[in-house]
């Protein structure tokens, strides 16, 4: 959804970073996952610092985006490698909280989070699917953006279970929002 609404505007307000810093595109990928997995310790921890490294990992994913688009770098591999990464740094954001909810011995924090990183996974294999049989599918109320300021506002304010439940919640119905999209695409 915030993806749809910013698109490609922030290439212009962060295009200085990656002028000061030419790094090409998948540096920043990659930079983008240190930071995510750097976050998880944190997470696991019951830190609030968690909120910074993810806050840094999105901020590199935009960034590894601006670089391609600015340098004319943009490869089908590179967003390929961007797409791999992005889910490969949402699955350690929930490893960190499902850990920090069973280290806590909170069986049903735990359920909540693992079940609302499924969905998660689905919403995002969805998409690759639809785009797979030709179909543009970047519908539905929960995206990556929101995913993380989702995590990002539970971590903050101390209610990480509640945040899980109103995440998987919302990416339940994404995933519904998805398929009646593709299906309702079926004959064109």
């Amino acid at each position: 959804m915030l993806s749809n609404i910013f698109g490609n505007i922030l290439d212009k307000s962060l295009g200085w970073i990656v002028r000061i810093f030419p790094f090409p595109p998948n540096i920043y990928t990659f930079l983008g996952l240190t930071c995510a997995l750097i976050s998880t310790v944190f997470i696991i921890d019951g830190s609030k610092m968690a909120v910074f490294f993810i806050a840094l990992s999105g901020l590199f994913d935009i960034l590894d985006g601006v670089s391609a688009r600015i340098n004319n770098k943009s490869t089908d591999f590179g967003a390929f490698l961007d797409s791999v990464i992005d889910r490969f740094s949402d699955s350690l954001f929930f490893i960190g909280l499902s850990t920090f909810f069973f280290l806590k011995e909170d069986g049903e924090g735990f359920l909540i989070t693992i079940t609302t990183m499924a969905f998660s996974v689905i919403i995002s294999y969805i998409r690759a699917r639809a785009e797979g049989i030709g179909r543009n599918c970047k519908v539905g109320i929960i995206e990556r953006p929101e995913r993380i300021i989702l995590i990002c506002l539970g971590i903050l304010s101390g209610m990480i279970k509640e945040s899980m439940m109103l995440l998987g919640l919302l990416s339940f119905i994404t995933i519904f929002q998805r398929i009646f999209y593709v299906y309702s695409q079926k004959n064109k």
